[in-house]
């Protein structure tokens, strides 16, 4: 099987068609996809008008079924690329958009034409070069097997070193609002931090832009009575229990009328709620209700209620000076939490030694312990691809990975411990060049049959019919 890269026309792009043509492992192959790659390669063999309807029919099935097949294989090898580390380079996507034929004039690329393109199909530039990268991934193996093939075990030999090649890493873990949270607790600083006229200007612009953060929600304690229903007879039996209630004990009213089992027997007691814990009705009528009055009859969902409110509570804002200090310490966090993400990503990017920022902080190293390439996650490590592609860049102990890796507000510093590769033999063949070249597209193929064993694909059969 010859695995033929899928390549860019400018017939490639836009808008994905509604359909699926195939998945493979959950990610879907569109039908617009489908149906370019179909048009590409009719365009590529030419026309067979002239030949018979049934060799036609013949001729257009095995595009289509080509066309699928080579899709599904395309996508198989680019998620095996990504899990690997194999990313787009910039200059490799350069060179791809400057080469395809439609982009040039006079054999040189026309950055005019390219911009004609993208208008037409309403995309951006980085739009465009993002929908390139699979593309750009494959071509990038493609020219990784024609360079680096040897022999035919090329395939068994990547595969066993993706295998069994295992790392160690050592990591700093923190948190980084805990960290600086810890400096915002300190009592001095905090009174430092008033005593500034700057800072004072500061807390004042938090306090009024946050000032619902230090206002209490308004609650109300209710009682109700509740007649199921939505008939004429249930609205005349309301209005009649809130007769005998103008006079009567509410409460007693509730245990003998009301129909809602969860307030019934406390006398239709329904606590202390703020807004959102009822029914808009319910609650609309409850907020605005004084306390000790009767209601009028209220419809909702559940039926007619009729409602008494006992006592309110909340709504109260605590005043600026109240919540200085409170304000302060979130600020000292805040600025301080700043102020060490770019201390300690500053030591990182300029390769400088981390471990006096480490013992700074009192934090210590850990390990992952032995982790293969192929697994999905680092252990010990909550920071999903970041983290792997981080590690997989890192080539020899002792290498530190120049930016913190993040998973929500937790950070780590990585450290590569230890790396080790299987050992294999030297089987060069010297085969001809023609043969490499044809051997590298051929090993992209053998690499996507060799994933299908354990990938998960479902194809749109009634496509090739």
């Amino acid at each position: 099987l010859t695995f033929v890269l899928v390549g860019v026309t400018p017939n490639q792009g836009g808008g994905a068609g509604a359909g699926t043509a195939a998945t493979v492992n959950d990610v879907v192959i569109s039908l617009y996809d489908f149906q370019e790659r179909v048009n590409m390669i009719e365009s590529q063999m030419g026309s067979n008008k002239d030949t018979p309807a049934a060799q036609r029919q013949l001729y257009a099935r095995m595009i289509r079924e080509n066309a699928l097949n080579e899709l599904v294989n395309y996508e198989l090898v680019y998620q095996s690329a990504e899990r690997v580390g194999v990313l787009p380079t910039k200059a490799a996507t350069r060179d791809m958009i400057i080469s395809v034929p439609s982009f040039q004039e006079d054999g040189r690329f026309a950055r005019e034409k390219y911009t004609q393109y993208l208008t037409y199909k309403n995309t951006t530039a980085a739009e465009f070069e993002n929908k390139l990268k699979r593309d750009v991934v494959i071509r990038q193996l493609r020219d990784m097997f024609l360079t680096a093939m040897q022999s035919p075990q090329v395939l068994q030999d990547l595969e066993k070193e993706v295998r069994e090649t295992k790392m160690n890493l050592e990591f700093v873990k923190f948190d980084t609002e805990q960290l600086a949270e810890s400096i915002g607790k300190d009592k001095a600083a905090i009174d430092k931090y008033i005593a500034s006229a700057e800072n004072k200007s500061k807390i004042e612009s938090y306090y009024g832009l946050h000032k619902e953060d230090y206002t209490s929600k308004p609650e109300v304690r209710a009682r109700h009575i509740l007649i199921k229903g939505s008939a004429d007879s249930a609205l005349k039996q309301i209005q009649d229990i809130r007769k005998e209630a103008e006079k009567g004990d509410f409460a007693e009213l509730a245990k003998k009328y009301s129909q809602d089992e969860g307030s019934k027997a406390n006398g239709g007691d329904l606590k202390f709620f703020a807004r959102g814990q009822m029914v808009k009705e319910f609650e609309d009528a409850a907020f605005s209700l004084p306390i000790g009055q009767l209601s009028e009859p209220v419809k909702s969902d559940y039926g007619y209620h009729l409602i008494k409110v006992e006592e309110r509570r909340g709504g109260e804002t605590k005043s600026l000076q109240e919540v200085e200090r409170e304000i302060a310490k979130n600020l000292i966090a805040e600025e301080s939490r700043e102020t060490l993400m770019k201390e300690v990503s500053d030591i990182l990017k300029d390769k400088k030694d981390i471990q006096a920022w480490v013992a700074k902080q009192k934090l210590k190293w850990e390990e992952t312990g032995d982790f293969g390439l192929a697994q999905s996650r680092i252990p010990k490590i909550e920071a999903g691809d970041e983290a792997l592609q981080a590690a997989l860049s890192l080539k020899k102990s002792g290498d530190v990975y120049p930016a913190l890796v993040r998973g929500g507000s937790t950070a780590y510093i990585l450290k590569l411990k230890q790396i080790s590769k299987p050992t294999s033999q030297d089987k060069s063949s010297n085969l001809p060049s023609s043969q490499l070249a044809a051997g590298g597209a051929e090993t992209l193929g053998l690499w996507a049959e060799e994933l299908k064993k354990s990938a998960i694909i479902q194809k749109n059969n009634a496509l090739l019919n």
